[in-house]
């Protein structure tokens, strides 16, 4: 819930405010407000899974009236941004794919730690078929070139 909190709030402002339209969704802007950079994390206690994800639809449909609007090269004004503060609306897209790739790729280790599989699926993994004692070297390899860095 909280990573569907973060990218509502994170698409609200990349394709609704950086546009210079305001954001009508009061829980993101009561995140906004808050001032607290990890409150987009923290799913108010109140909040249900239902509402969680309700509110990441009326994000999405809300930024695709406003990007429907724009051409790619229109310009948008990214506040927070220390280089390239002045941008476009297809530099705001590139960023929000990688934004939005790399947390699909934190809920699929979620996913991994809650349901045991690794991979692809269960009839193609794509994952090597290696021992448990081979996966802890590749592990160890992994460390050392990491400590080495």
């Amino acid at each position: 819930m909280g990573l569907l909190l973060h990218l509502a709030v994170t698409e609200s402002q990349y394709f609704i405010s950086c546009l210079g339209r305001d954001i009508e969704n009061p829980v993101v802007r009561g995140v906004i407000a808050s001032g607290d950079p990890q409150a987009d994390f923290l799913a108010p206690p109140t909040m249900t899974l239902a509402e969680a994800v309700m509110m990441y639809r009326q994000t999405t449909v809300a930024a695709d009236a406003v990007l429907d609007e724009l051409e790619l090269d229109a310009p948008a004004v990214v506040p927070w941004w220390t280089r390239h503060r002045h941008t476009t609306v297809e530099r705001l897209l590139v960023h929000m794919i990688a934004e939005s790739h790399r947390h699909a790729g934190h809920l699929d280790i979620v996913r991994e730690q809650l349901d045991g599989f690794i991979g692809l699926r269960p009839s193609a993994p794509n994952i090597p078929d290696l021992t448990p004692e081979q996966w802890e070297e590749r592990r160890l390899r992994m460390q050392e070139l990491a400590d080495g860095a």
